[in-house]
């Protein structure tokens, strides 16, 4: 760690101004220094001062001359100790605002000066002070006193507080260190000594261990037991000078100790636990280091000094800025600050258990999250509350999810466990297993509201309240959670106890408990509402239907909304009471604030609010809460309706439990209960009287304990507490009031009342004046008289009770009373009662004639059964018959097939929605289809209407409506059955239009995805997109053009991004702006809408600095002004500024940036206003800045432009030499322009240009003085051919000096012209340039050739204009005439355009000028016909010019020029006239690429290219042609790139056959990586449905591909070798067994199809056996049914059902998507794969209707006891025999003695099925080799 200077707090005095004591306090907003001067100076967190104040002297008027000597801050931040040297310890209140009032609010005298102080943390109220007498003491805050707690005997030097505040330890003048503990409740307090230190140890910290340093430069590190673990010694160091002070970071890791000039940091090393010394600082200068104080949250370091210097360090190890919102300040391994950037506000986050803290994360913008080797870290930023817990995740986590939804809770999920971590709690609160981590799901309650009674019984009961904390709120922390998806588990977190377990019927999407955690609300999928009462463990139906449900905040009132209804049970009690308003929309929220409690609905363009009962949701409450006066008070304010006498009769219940009598009455007075007031009031009276005469609590009175408890129906309890009286004729009494006369007689025997007997005669008495014959008649039973008991129940009306007793002992009774009894109970009604009573006595016609008449239809037929068999049936049907009219339809149901009537059965069963009964009943029944189809229309109705649409399609279809079963799934939604059921029974177009009709309906309603998917069925990709389109859905629009029309992705990026513009959506449109590859449209967009940020954000992110850079320049140059330029000052674009500076004409601004920033281009700049100053016509002040740049030649040119020859020669001549001929020329040109020759002349002279003042004579025609001039200036050389052309001239051979020939691509001769910069001219180069300037020149250079020809061009040009009237073709005709031919050739070749309009004309003087070469200058006739060929070239007329470059022995360009006329015969030739294999290459190359380019076949052909001819067909969609031509040329490397090019773009169009004919036609590639080609081309051929299926020859022809392929890759060819070396064996080997599965499967197929055709049915049933061993190539239904019909026409019947059995349960499985529950008992054991282990397939291989058929088959097999259904050993081949070789033909395994072998290619076979094929096909079925079969 190092320490790095931050800022200065107080500078430091003259003189001697020591600090003597500074700190910072807790909460890190204050930093506390003091100096001699007695003064303490606060500054906050930003080292600004924002308060002082003096101290004060211990008596009001002493003297001033005391010290400071020590400051601490309390624990809460708000008071500051301050220890001084005249005795006294002041604390003053701070507050913790600035602007609170400072006062002194304790005082602490002592008996001598205090020289040190600590402050606990954890003793808020306890100050620790040490003093010059070696005494240590506690100074109390609140009693205002001080105790000694131990004396040392020597001067207290120095104190600190442990990290923790449970103890300190103080250094004294006799080197001791003393270690006092507070204690705890075990074990009191205890001080020792705790170690002897080498010097006074001035300096004492307290961290991982306890140091001591001081005056003899030893820093000692001691143990727990006081012993030296480290010493580190520094006296050998001569600027050592002792240690001053110290200071501990809050992790305890790292100290900072102070000496003179320097200070050193120790660290303590975790991995090692030791302490390692890891910085030293010496600072100059500095002096002693007095006071050092480490700030708490550990990233600042203050250091005071002897000379008064404040300073304050950066202390942390590292910054990390996390996402752009939050600063993480690494104060060391185990503590980091974690800042918000927006508000400032910090939290320290701090490991107790000191781990290194490695991953930290923020999410929601409040939780933090950190990592460290052994614990997990969790903290809200809001509440400030940190946890750390054992954690065994790494310090970067492993793989945890975070559930942050609760405020107070951190939910941890990893690996299936749930575990729950408190804020501000330093252990698990609990965990749980749930796979359930929606928050809709999840419902945690931590300490929102005290627990229910119930619950607090529970807890009670559980776990006693200790001594003392009778008055601590119990802890409430519970969990809701999923078990599975149907079951809820409560959690009480406090005891880890399971308090409910909840089961539904059906899946549960939202839960969550009250706030007292006693009840539970849950929804499930179909949206019924559920309250489940988790200690009474009773749930019940609130809704239905609820499409939104909530707890009311801090309350048990529930919000819900079932529909158009807004529900509100104000009193959850009572569910059925609920109040109901009519609501426009959907509920959004619930707000309670400010006593109003608010539903807020969403009406679609607005929100309304409705406002609910603040005092009933109150009233709730103050009953959970046991306020029973308050909830008096607030129902007492409401209007009396259902909810609040509800309400009341709540209040009324929780009142009498309680035991509050008078508030009970008021409930039962409000209610109308005038009894129960009443008796109340006499029971409060009773209890009053009791409490006035006994003097204890009149509620504990018997009498009010048994009226209470008779008030409350428990009877029993007020016996008890009568009987416990003593007062057994109050517990009689009150039953015979109470009309409970057995009772009373019942306590009068059981208590021996002496009027028991004549109780009972009265009793009976009563009973018989009452009419209460039943109640007599059990008295005379329970005596014994059995007559008069049955004549009393007669006598009163009860047959069936009188029947009860003569059954019991028919035989004691007269028959007459017997028959007494039977008419009785018939009279009544109770015939089958009767009937049982005849059957007793053993009359069973009469039994059963009365069962019957009373409907007792199950007694009747057993008695039929034993009795009377042949009314069996008839009772059955009479039995049912009665069911189905008394609704009972599904017991119906079974008696009807009992009694044959099947259509009643039927009926009775779709009644009763028992619809696969009634679809079996149809089957079974056999009936015409004129019969079934009526009752399959029904049941499908039924099935409909019940949302069976699976089962409803089945019934559609068998009733011959298929039609409406694709209108049932249209109108539900489900698209996939639809289509599929559309396209078997609809014609293509009508399919079209319903899907295309539906989906526009639905994107009509709103319903945009559903209306996608039913237009992509259909192929309409077209509508989807513009049906996004128009709802402006761009995103869903972008998703379909990438995968439907990918080529136009990036127009219709641009599109949106366009459409977006206009409304206004800036940020969508740049992101589809940059998508569509357009950043400069959004860069402008953003531009344009004044977004210029984001304009330069864009163009950073995707054009790079550069284009930022020029954005930026463009926005500074639209703003203008100063805006400009600082704009790019603050963007830190200084030489784009100088640039906009320069531009706007800020010369001094630009200057002044130059200055600052780039000096370099100060030079620039100048030389930038000089040109600004000539374009404004300034030409002095321009001439000035030119020289000041250092750029005079430029100063030339401007003057020169201006024709100020003084001033350019003025200038030139001052700065710059070598322009002075520069200007001399010019000067001299402008004289020759204006006609002043002489004057031009002496400049030519001057200028040392003679040859230019001819070349003017000349021009002018002024031939004597030209004569001259050249004879007195120029060589003799020079001046003869200069006399030469006069003479020429004059003769009127020659006009003028053509100039040089330029070639045909180099075009006319001058130099390319430049934009102008100043007045038109080009600025010249800096004077470091070589060669500038058109006619500059050396001092003494001459004259160069280019510098006299422009002189001479000028002058010609200013004399006879530019073309001079010559007539080149004309001059040349006249040469030629006059046989002067070398003049002729030069003036045909210089004939143009302006001498010939005719390009023939013009090609005929050139070539003229070739023919005169050759005959009359050979030597010159290259060169001529060299420029001859170029001009033909300039002129389009390619093939002449090669024919002249021909001539000219110039074969590469003739090449070029026949190339260039695309004459590539022509070319051709010339290269190989040439010899150049490079020109020969050159040539076939270009014709090649112009073929490929035009599409011309046939020439790449010609040319033997046909490798790119084919390229060009398959380009051109022309596969046939190209393979074709492969096959043709036998180019296997094309084969091997082509043909899987387009046999997968045809299994892409579901064209297998095509591909597999293409194949079988053209050859098949055999190299590695096409494994997978041929793969999904064989599951193509197989695939189904049967009707759309390959025939098969089609699978035969692809048999025969797939072997020729095999065969070759096992021959090895060298092509195959090849890519097999290239790709590696294994590949290769993968590749091979892949292909040979394939072709095992297609041979097998096609043998089956073979010995159909051929009439084997035996060898079919094995070749169709075999196929199955390779289900997943074959579609497995397909298979399994091809045998199975195969087993069914060979006459192997067991097998036809176990084959046909499994395809119907693979059908089934398709349809689920699941083969988890097909049985795979009968295939164990042998060679055939289970069906987990290979995929379904995706599609039926057989309609429904036709899968009938085979269901018809199997079931009628299954009743056919002559099919076994089972397959039998030998059946199918074992597994054990899958290494045995194969039959060729039937796959089965070849036995030694039926072995037979192909004499061609060795392939094995069973005798018999070799003889069976090759004796009707005479060839191998393998090799299809000429065979005989093997007798």
């Amino acid at each position: 760690m190092k320490l790095r200077h931050l800022q200065t707090l107080m500078p430091p005095a003259d003189g001697l101004c020591r600090v003597t004591s500074l700190c910072f306090s807790p909460n890190n907003l204050r930093l506390a220094v003091v100096t001699v001067e007695r003064v303490i100076h606060l500054f906050d967190e930003d080292g600004k001062r924002r308060d002082k104040f003096s101290t004060k002297p211990a008596e009001k008027t002493g003297p001033k001359t005391y010290m400071v000597t020590a400051m601490a801050f309390s624990p809460d931040s708000t008071m500051l100790a301050v220890a001084q040297s005249d005795n006294m310890v002041f604390v003053y209140k701070l507050g913790l605002d600035w602007g609170d009032r400072k006062s002194i609010c304790n005082r602490f005298r002592q008996a001598s000066s205090v020289t040190a102080l600590a402050w606990p943390s954890s003793r808020f109220g306890d100050l620790i002070c040490g003093t010059v007498d070696g005494g240590v003491h506690l100074c109390q805050l609140k009693s205002n006193r001080s105790t000694t707690l131990y004396t040392a005997n020597y001067m207290t030097v120095s104190a600190c507080a442990s990290p923790d505040g449970t103890a300190f330890i103080t250094g004294h003048a006799d080197k001791s260190v003393h270690r006092y503990h507070y204690g705890d409740d075990a074990m009191g307090p205890s001080h020792s000594v705790f170690c002897l230190h080498s010097c006074i140890p001035t300096c004492v910290a307290w961290a991982e261990g306890i140091m001591a340093a001081g005056a003899d430069n030893r820093v000692t590190f001691y143990d727990d037991s006081g012993a030296p673990a480290r010493t580190f010694d520094y006296s050998d160091d001569e600027d050592a000078r002792g240690f001053t002070s110290c200071a501990v970071n809050p992790g305890g890791d790292s100290i900072v100790v102070g000496g003179f000039d320097e200070y050193r940091i120790f660290s303590h090393a975790s991995k090692a636990r030791t302490w390692e010394a890891t910085t030293h600082q010496r600072v100059p200068h500095l002096y002693t280091v007095t006071a050092l104080a480490w700030k708490p949250d550990g990233s600042r370091v203050a250091l005071g000094t002897l000379c008064g210097l404040t300073d304050v360090y950066d202390a942390c190890l590292k910054r990390v800025l996390y996402k752009g919102r939050f600063e993480f300040t690494y104060v060391s391994p185990s503590q980091v600050i974690v800042k918000r950037l927006s508000s400032g506000a910090r939290i320290v986050l701090r490991s107790t258990f000191r781990c290194e803290i490695g991953k930290v994360a923020v999410y929601r913008d409040r939780f933090i999250v950190a990592h460290t080797p052994e614990t997990l870290m969790v903290g809200d930023l809001e509440s400030c509350k940190l946890s750390e817990v054992a954690w065994r995740g790494g310090a970067e986590g492993s793989g945890e999810r975070f559930l942050l939804e609760h405020p107070t809770v951190c939910a941890v999920y990893r690996a299936g466990e749930l575990t729950l971590i408190e804020y501000g709690k330093n252990e698990l609160l609990g965990s749980c297993l749930t796979e359930h981590l929606s928050p809709h799901l999840l419902s945690i309650r931590i300490n929102e509201r005290p627990p229910a009674a119930e619950d607090e019984a529970a807890l009670a009961l559980a776990a006693p309240p200790l001594d003392g904390e009778d008055d601590v709120p119990p802890e409430n922390k519970k969990i809701a959670f999923l078990l599975d998806e149907q079951t809820v588990r409560v959690l009480d977190l406090t005891s880890n106890t399971i308090l409910a377990t909840v089961s539904h019927d059906c899946r549960i999407d939202w839960l969550e408990l009250n706030g007292r955690g006693n009840l539970l609300l849950f929804r499930d999928r179909r949206h019924k509402l559920v309250l489940h009462d988790i200690f009474a463990g009773k749930s019940s139906t609130l809704l239905s239907h609820c499409s939104y449900v909530q707890w009311v905040p801090e309350s048990d009132v529930v919000v819900a909304q079932s529909r158009s209804s807004l529900c509100v049970w104000y009193n959850i009690a009572a569910p059925d009471k609920v109040t109901s308003y009519d609501i426009k929309g959907d509920v959004e929220d619930i707000e309670r604030a400010d006593g109003r409690t608010e539903v807020v609905v969403d009406e679609g363009l607005n929100t309304a609010s409705y406002l609910l009962d603040e005092g009933l949701i109150a009233f709730g409450t103050a009953i959970d809460d046991r306020d029973h006066d308050g909830a008096m008070d607030i129902l007492e304010g409401l209007e009396l309706s259902s909810e609040t006498e509800a309400m009341w009769r709540r209040l009324g219940d929780a009142t009498l439990e309680a035991g509050h009598l008078l508030i009970a009455q008021r409930c039962a007075a409000a209610v109308g209960d005038i009894a129960r007031a009443r008796f109340l009031h006499k029971t409060a009276k009773i209890a009053r009287l009791a409490e006035q005469k006994l003097g204890t609590d009149g509620r504990d009175f018997w009498m009010v304990r048994a009226r209470l408890a008779q008030l409350r129906g428990d009877f029993d309890e007020a016996e008890g507490v009568f009987l416990d009286a003593g007062k057994t004729d109050e517990a009689v009494m009150m039953y015979q009031t109470m009309h409970r006369f057995d009772e009373a007689i019942a306590v009068a025997e059981s208590r021996g009342h002496g009027d028991t007997e004549r109780m009972k005669r009265e009793y009976l008495d009563f009973l018989l004046r009452s009419g209460q014959e039943d109640k007599a008649a059990e008295i005379k039973e329970a005596e014994g008289s059995a007559e008069e008991a049955v004549e009393l129940y007669l006598g009163g009306g009860y047959p069936a009770r009188a029947m009860a007793v003569v059954s019991s002992r028919p035989s004691s009774f007269a028959p007459e009373l017997i028959e007494r009894v039977a008419a009785a109970l018939q009279t009544a009604g109770l015939s089958g009662r009767a009937g049982a009573l005849f059957e007793k006595i053993n009359d069973d016609r009469r039994a059963l004639e009365c069962y019957v008449r009373g409907n007792a239809f199950r007694e009747a037929v057993e008695l039929a059964r034993r009795a009377f068999p042949a009314q069996v049936t008839k009772l059955e049907f009479a039995w049912g018959s009665h069911l189905a009219s008394s609704k009972q339809l599904e017991q119906a149901i079974n008696h009807f097939i009992e009694a044959g009537a099947h259509k009643e059965a039927i009926d009775a069963a779709l009644r009763a929605r028992q619809f696969s009964k009634a679809a079996q009943l149809i089957s079974d029944m056999q009936l015409e289809v004129s019969e079934s189809a009526p009752l399959y229309l029904e049941l499908a109705r039924q099935y409909r209407a019940a949302g069976r649409l699976r089962e409803a399609e089945k019934a559609f279809v068998q009733a011959g409506q298929p039609l409406r079963a694709v209108q049932m799934y249209v109108e539900a939604g489900r698209w996939e059955p639809a289509l599929s059921i559309a396209n078997s029974s609809m014609g293509e177009d009508d399919v079209q239009a319903l899907f295309t009709r539906e989906g526009k309906r639905l994107a009509g309603e709103g319903k945009l995805r559903q209306a996608e998917r039913v237009l992509l069925m259909v192929g309409q990709h077209s509508l989807a997109i513009t049906m996004y389109k128009r709802a402006k859905q761009y995103d869903a629009m972008i998703r379909l053009v990438a995968k439907f029309h990918r080529d136009l992705l990036a127009q219709t990026h641009s599109h949106i991004a366009k459409a977006l513009v206009k409304e206004g959506d800036h940020a969508r449109a740049e992101r589809h702006f940059v998508e569509a590859g357009a950043w400069k449209e959004a860069v402008a967009m953003h531009r344009e809408a004044g977004r210029l940020t984001d304009a330069r954000r864009v163009a950073k992110a995707q054009g790079g600095r550069d284009a930022w850079q020029r954005e930026a320049y463009s926005q500074a140059l639209e703003a203008g002004g100063e805006k400009g330029k600082e704009l790019l000052r603050e963007l830190g674009l200084v030489l784009r500024a100088i640039d906009y500076c320069c531009d706007t004409r800020d010369w001094d601004g630009a200057r002044e940036l130059a200055r600052r920033h780039a000096p370099d281009k100060l030079k620039t700049i100048t030389f930038k206003r000089a040109l600004q100053l000539e374009d404004d016509g300034q030409f002095e002040e321009a001439e000035a800045e030119f020289i000041s740049a250092q750029r005079p030649r430029e100063a030339v040119e401007m003057h020169l432009h201006q024709k100020a020859w003084d001033s350019a020669m003025r200038v030139a001549e001052a700065n710059d030499q070598s322009s002075v001929p520069r200007v001399l020329i010019a000067h001299a040109n402008s004289e020759v322009a204006s006609g002043n020759l002489d004057a031009a002349l002496r400049l030519f002279l001057d200028a040392k240009q003679p040859e230019l003042a001819v070349e003017a004579f000349i021009a002018t025609k002024r031939y004597p003085e030209a004569m001259r001039t050249a004879k007195q200036h120029l060589p003799r050389d020079r001046a003869a051919a200069f006399q030469r052309q006069i003479k020429r001239l004059i003769s009127g051979s020659e006009a003028g000096d053509g100039g040089d020939f330029h070639d045909v691509d180099g075009g006319a001769g001058g130099a390319a012209a430049s934009g102008p910069s100043a007045h038109g001219r080009k600025p010249a180069a800096a004077p470091s340039d070589s060669a500038a300037g058109s006619l500059s020149m050396g001092a003494g250079g001459g004259t160069g050739a280019a510098a006299a020809s422009a002189a001479a061009a000028a002058v010609s040009a200013a004399a006879i204009g530019s073309h001079g009237g010559v007539n080149h073709l004309e001059n040349g005709r006249m040469y030629e005439a006059s046989h002067e031919h070398a003049l002729a050739i030069d003036e045909y070749l210089k004939v143009t355009e302006a001498d010939a309009s005719s390009q023939a004309a013009r090609e005929s003087a050139w070539m003229r000028a070739t023919q005169l070469a050759a005959s009359h200058d050979e030597r010159r006739y290259e060169e001529v016909a060299v420029r001859a060929a170029r001009l033909m070239g300039g002129a389009g007329s390619w093939e002449k010019a090669g024919d002249l470059f021909a001539g000219a022995s110039k074969p590469e360009d003739a090449v070029g020029a026949y190339l260039r006329g695309k004459k590539f015969k022509k070319a051709r030739q010339a290269a190989k006239e040439a010899r150049s294999p490079a020109l020969e290459k050159r040539v076939m190359d270009e014709e090649k690429a112009f073929n490929e380019s035009s599409g011309d076949v046939a020439g790449l052909e010609q040319s033997g290219h046909v490798q790119s001819a084919v390229r060009v067909l398959v380009q051109q969609g022309r596969w046939e042609s190209a393979l074709e031509k492969i096959a043709k040329a036998k180019a296997t490397e094309l084969l091997e790139e082509v043909a899987p090019q387009r046999v997968n773009a045809l299994l892409g169009e579901r064209k297998a056959a095509e591909a597999v004919r293409l194949l079988a036609t053209y050859g098949a590639p055999v190299g590695d990586g096409l494994a997978e080609m041929y793969m999904r081309l064989t599951q193509a051929v197989f695939i189904g449905p049967r009707a759309k299926a390959c025939a098969p020859a089609v699978v035969a022809s692809l048999r025969d591909v797939l072997y020729k392929v095999a065969a070759a890759r096992r021959a090895g060819s060298a092509a195959t070798a090849a890519a097999a070396a290239a790709s590696g064996a294994a590949g290769a080997k993968a590749d091979s067994s892949v292909i040979e599965r394939a072709l095992m499967a297609c041979h097998y197929s096609a043998m089956a199809s073979e010995a159909a055709r051929l009439g084997l049915p035996a060898l079919r049933a094995d070749a169709s056996l075999s196929l199955l061993r390779y289900c997943g190539v074959v579609p497995a239904d397909r298979a399994f049914l091809e045998a199975g019909e195969a087993c069914r026409d060979a006459g192997r019947l067991n097998v036809a059902y176990v084959m046909l059995n499994r395809f119907l349960d693979l059908f089934e499985a398709i349809e689920e998507g699941d083969a988890n529950d097909i049985d795979n008992t009968d295939f164990e054991g042998t060679d055939i794969p289970s069906p987990l282990d290979f995929p379904l397939p995706a599609a039926h291989w057989l309609s429904e209707d036709e899968t009938e058929e085979a269901r018809k088959w199997v079931l009628s097999a299954s009743v056919d006891k002559t099919v076994a259904q089972t397959l039998s050993h030998g059946d199918l081949p074992t597994a054990e025999q899958a290494s045995q070789s194969r039959c060729a033909i039937t796959g089965l395994p070849v036995s030694a003695a039926d072995r037979v072998a192909c004499t061609s290619c060795s392939s094995v076979a069973i005798r018999r099925a070799w003889n069976a094929i090759v004796a009707k096909t005479g060839a191998c079925p393998w090799c299809s080799a000429h065979q005989a079969p093997f007798y």
